[in-house]
């Protein structure tokens, strides 16, 4: 019955025909039962899932063009790093910049600290 109802679906002449079928079609996909019934579930929430994300991954996009042309250096900086974060996975990163002579060096540790290091020992004498 879905197989004869689909096929007809598929070679309807009109939009309006097309329109009576697929409600019927609807319908006879809802009282199935058993492994067809399975079966078609699955199918749609495939569906529903694909469509979905890919609506999703377009609107994504759609944002990052528009960040894109508002900050192409940042946008690019910002990309960049990301990979490297998701490349380097539980790898332990450290930030370290300098200006142009090497005169300054800023290094920005942003994880939890396992033990301290040299630049946490207080060296003052009391």
């Amino acid at each position: 019955l879905l197989y004869e109802l689909a096929k007809k679906l598929q070679n309807a002449e009109t939009p309006e025909a097309a329109a009576a079928l697929r409600v019927e079609f609807e319908a006879a996909i809802d009282n199935a039962s058993g492994e067809i019934f399975k079966a078609l579930r699955e199918a749609k929430s495939y569906a529903y899932k694909t469509s979905t994300l890919a609506e999703a991954d377009g609107k994504r996009f759609e944002e990052q063009i528009k960040a894109y042309k508002a900050a192409e250096d940042i946008y690019r900086q910002e990309l960049r790093l990301s990979m490297l974060e998701e490349a380097l996975g539980p790898i332990r990163k450290y930030i370290i910049a300098a200006d142009s002579n090497d005169t300054q060096v800023f290094i920005v540790d942003l994880n939890e600290k396992l033990v301290p290091d040299l630049y946490d020992m207080d060296t003052t004498e009391k």
